[in-house]
């Protein structure tokens, strides 16, 4: 046979059977499912259209409903009568070892009129082993969090990142996703970047797969704290015990860590490339800043640091005055969520404390304060009076973990705050 013809028979053969599986048919229309979809129930809803293009008559269609291996499951037998026909089926899942489609054909009168593909899928993507998470700082020469997993799925479809903050919002993760799922079992990897942060303060790290039929699920996260410094001093609150030079060791362009020694007032700093107070804790269990810092960066700098619940016996601040200087000020870490700064920090910081002095109620809590990175300044407000010093609105006056207060106490008073018991 002559090699044109066959080329020609073989470009003709082609054609048709790409016609035949875009369902191009006669007159009928499966309008659902969609051709080659991937469907997330076992109950699949059939929409069929177009029968004899709508004239009435005397033809008989029957739609059969097959496996993909050629085992069948149904016969529906349809009428024309210039309507659109809905029915549902249960089908089984498709065959998790091949993938393959169940098939559906229309026949009218006997003869093929169209026929499709479809596949059922509602089972959630699994994570065979929990997600790596990798912390990049400044000693390990990068700014990041690197979430690294493998998924397991047989109709992959995509994976995603997704902050869950201390306040009740998320953040989805847009920057670097890399998604290797063109086989059953794949792999994730996701960077959380500085582009990512758009808020400080405390947010769970959780990464998830969503695949071709639309299941979802969410792996193993972990817990972190954000900070956007800005040029200048910061305040910020660590939940582990580290020194003055390993805090320094995870920001870039930073130039001083301090902590304030709540018993005898005074400052202890630490300056990058020195060694002096080099081996001061910034932790909970001591009287330095009960777990807070004032560290000092020379740019505006996006910081990650790994949260890790503080114990217990952590959770309750001393408090004190010193007779000698009058210095009533005491600098502790946030724990948790504080909300409305000017309404009910004080309200809430008083509510949970103990002290010396009879009663100790707010009598023994004289000025909150805190300080704004925006501003460069401290804003403060005394018992019972609302006003502060600062110019934000009341909105920003929220505080979350990895915040810090200072707080003064009456003069006489050693007060304990009990942090633990703050809502």
């Amino acid at each position: 046979m002559n090699k044109k013809l066959i080329f020609l028979i073989v470009v003709i053969a082609a054609i048709i059977i790409i016609l035949l599986s875009t369902m191009a048919f006669a007159s009928v229309t499966m309008q659902q499912p969609v051709n080659y979809s991937v469907l997330n129930s076992k109950t699949v809803w059939f929409n069929i259209s177009g029968l004899a293009n709508g004239t009435a008559g005397n033809y008989t269609y029957i739609l059969k409903i097959g496996y993909s291996n050629g085992t069948a499951l149904a016969n529906k037998t349809m009428v024309n009568d210039s309507t659109t026909h809905f029915f549902n089926q249960t089908v089984l899942e498709i065959d998790s070892g091949f993938g393959l489609y169940h098939n559906w054909t229309v026949y009218e009168n006997g003869t093929v009129a169209g026929f499709g593909y479809f596949k059922v899928d509602s089972t959630v993507p699994t994570f065979p082993a929990t997600p790596s998470f990798t912390l990049g700082n400044k000693s390990t020469g990068g700014n990041y969090i690197n979430v690294t997993a493998n998924i397991s799925d047989v109709n992959p479809g995509g994976c995603y990142v997704t902050l869950y903050w201390g306040d009740g919002t998320n953040t989805n993760v847009s920057s670097e996703i890399s998604y290797n799922m063109s086989i059953q079992n794949g792999v994730c990897m996701a960077n959380v970047t500085p582009s990512d942060i758009t808020k400080d303060g405390y947010a769970e790290v959780a990464m998830g797969s969503k695949d071709q039929a639309g299941n979802s699920a969410i792996e193993t996260n972990q817990s972190y704290i954000f900070y956007r410094l800005k040029t200048g001093w910061n305040t910020i609150t660590g939940y582990e015990n580290k020194t003055l030079s390993q805090i320094a060791a995870e920001f870039t362009n930073i130039t001083y860590v301090s902590v304030w020694d709540n018993a005898n007032k005074v400052f202890a700093t630490f300056t990058v490339g020195g060694s002096t107070n080099s081996g001061i804790g910034a932790n909970f269990s001591s009287n330095y800043s009960s777990g807070a810092a004032f560290i000092y960066v020379n740019a505006d700098v996006v910081a990650m640091r790994r949260y890790y619940a503080p114990p217990a016996a952590w959770l309750n601040a001393s408090l004190y005055t010193n007779n000698t200087t009058n210095t009533p000020w005491n600098l502790i870490g946030v724990t948790k969520q504080l909300t409305d700064l000017n309404a009910t920090i004080m309200q809430n910081v008083c509510t949970n404390l103990t002290g010396a002095i009879v009663g100790a109620n707010c009598a023994n809590l004289t000025w909150v304060s805190f300080w704004s990175s925006t501003e460069n300044k401290f804003c403060s407000f005394y018992r019972n009076r609302l006003a502060t010093s600062c110019s934000l609105t009341s909105n920003l006056y929220n505080l979350t973990r990895g915040d810090a207060l200072w707080l003064a106490v009456q003069s006489g008073a050693n007060v304990i705050v009990m942090r633990g018991s703050w809502s």
